[in-house]
């Protein structure tokens, strides 16, 4: 048995065990009294190691510098029972497998300290030459040594890996962070209840939580390092359509699970992938089907230049065509193909477009009739200073009302909401809904936002919206999907999860997994108020959720 060696080309390693290492530090010490010590705050305090090798320590030292781990080494110490004393009586900090603490840790006389969702380990197993291939008896005893590690390493530690991946910076950081918190809270108030039940123990979940950064080619190499090396059991993730094509090859190639939690454009079904969140007949037909139904005529379509304004709007398009609607009547210009086929309906930005002067005198010279409306798929921060120039135009909701898809609750924060009441949305929550699941969830919301310590989340002036809650039911959904399954395997939570008898009663009513990957659930159209919420307008419950609008118009001949 020997640690895993370099590749070479004339033997072959049989991994059985991973010797991960903790840093820790005495109950009591400083750093143990915080909740998620900082890394740069390590470097304050002395630290010891065991005496090693040259090559491992080489190993250690890059694994710290890669992850930004400054310790403070004094020294090397061969005796390890010295090393727990010094840890024991003083401020020092060591560097040790988590096999030679396991007593120190169990009675608690040192405490060992998050250090990143990375952790140095060492893999050990057998190795064996090339030259010449196991026998049989050989090959079963290995299986057989690994299987009884495997479950030993799970009884040790009776967590599953979750992954949360979604933009803590850049342009989509004002959507993304609270679906971040919301995954967080729901995994404590799962941890708190017992945890997840398979079988008969019960795991907690160990969030393993990364940026996306609004970078969509990092959106895929997040996704490959959850998958390949935190190996997580799901992934919750991903706003824009953009980012979630990104990942979905990773996803299928791996075979990981993602939850996907926001409106989207459809035209789409991947068996790696659940779509909690409203398609287009859940939310922008009902919503135009309203502005229809209140003498609009003219629409002006507007978005963010990706996949889900683009497909979305075409199909509106060909939707308002199907309904009466001249296509003069529809702004924003059109492209065509070489045919004069229409294959872009709109006017679109790029993500973080900041200038929407010319767009809003637009708008405006658009909408002089009386008879017109906004159709905003604008997303993330851009949407500040878009209903900043409305606002300044002195357009109201009475001349030209907006129906926004990717702005709710959460993004009216940082709008100013007095000056934009009755414009539009449709969404399948709204954190006005006076039920008592949504009043149960508001209540352990804020009371878990007043005693969290995850760096990062913001506690005060907090709102709830669509996304945000749609993550939240997203983690039950899966949660009871395990736990009728009795296992964690992709593949057989995938089958229960397809069988339509995984339900929830959420915030905003009951959400069903339907064997497309898309949910049946309730749908809400509401109009804001001056405090930047919603009175609800119209209520269509229990949708079922539509993958392939499209279909609709090329039986209809609107193609």
């Amino acid at each position: 048995m020997s640690e895993k060696p370099a590749s070479n080309d004339t033997a072959d390693f049989f991994p059985l065990m991973a010797d991960r290492y903790q840093l820790i530090v005495k109950s009591g010490h400083p750093l143990a009294s915080k909740d998620g010590a900082l890394p740069d705050e390590f470097g304050k305090y002395p630290c010891f190691l065991i005496k090693d090798s040259s090559q491992r320590r080489k190993q250690m030292e890059e694994f710290l510098l890669k992850q930004n781990i400054n310790l403070n080494i004094l020294g090397e110490i061969e005796n390890l029972e010295i090393i727990k004393e010094l840890v024991k009586r003083t401020l020092a900090m060591s560097f040790l497998p988590a096999w030679s603490i396991a007593k120190e840790l169990e009675d608690h006389s040192v405490v060992a300290l998050p250090y990143g969702r990375r952790t140095f380990e060492r893999t050990w197993g057998f190795v064996y030459s090339r030259s010449r291939p196991l026998n049989l008896t050989e090959s079963t005893l290995l299986k057989l040594c690994r299987k009884r590690v495997t479950e030993a390493e799970l009884k040790a530690q009776d967590t599953v890996k979750v992954g949360v991946l979604h933009s803590l910076s850049g342009t989509m950081a004002i959507s993304e962070t609270s679906l971040r918190d919301v995954l967080l809270f729901a995994f404590d108030e799962i941890n708190d209840a017992g945890g997840i039940k398979v079988g008969d123990k019960s795991y907690k979940i160990d969030p393993v939580v990364v940026d996306g950064a609004s970078n969509w080619p990092l959106f895929a190499e997040k996704a490959k390092e959850l998958l390949v090396e935190d190996k997580v059991a799901v992934t919750f993730g991903c706003w824009t359509s953009v980012s979630r094509k990104y990942v979905q090859p990773v996803f299928e190639k791996e075979n990981g699970l993602l939850f996907y939690p926001v409106q989207y454009e459809g035209e789409e079904l991947s068996k790696n992938i659940f779509y909690i969140a409203e398609t287009v007949n859940q939310q922008a037909i009902p919503a135009v089907d309203y502005l229809l139904a209140r003498g609009r005529k003219q629409f002006y379509l507007i978005g963010t230049d990706y996949v889900y304004p683009q497909t979305t709007n075409l199909i509106l398009y060909k939707y308002l065509l199907w309904h009466g609607v001249p296509p003069e009547s529809i702004g924003g210009g059109f492209r065509k193909n070489d045919s004069g086929k229409v294959i872009s309906a709109g006017r679109y930005v790029p993500f973080g477009h900041t200038d929407f002067q010319q767009i809003v005198t637009d708008i405006k010279r658009f909408a002089a009739s009386g008879e017109a409306c906004v159709i905003n798929t604008i997303n993330g921060d851009s949407n500040v200073p878009f209903f900043k120039k409305i606002v300044a135009a002195g357009l109201t909701s009475a001349d030209c009302p907006v129906v926004s898809f990717s702005l709710a609750e959460d993004e009216l924060r940082s709008l100013p909401a007095k000056k934009l009441a009755g414009e539009l949305g449709c969404w399948s929550y709204f954190m006005s809904l006076k039920t008592k699941g949504n009043k149960t969830f508001l209540k352990n919301w804020y009371n878990w936002l007043k005693t969290e310590s995850y760096p990062g989340v913001i506690k005060e002036k907090r709102a709830v919206d669509s996304p945000i809650v749609l993550s939240y039911n997203g983690v039950y959904l899966w949660k009871k999907a395990v736990e009728k399954a009795g296992t964690f395997d992709v593949d057989t939570v995938r089958k229960v999860l397809e069988s339509g008898d995984i339900s929830f009663e959420g915030p905003g009513g009951k959400i069903t997994v339907q064997a497309n990957h898309h949910c049946t659930k309730n749908v809400y159209l509401g109009v804001t108020k001056t405090n930047g919420q919603f009175k609800i307008l119209e209520t269509f419950p229990q949708g079922v959720g539509e993958p392939f609008v499209a279909d609709i118009f090329l039986l209809k001949g609107l193609d």
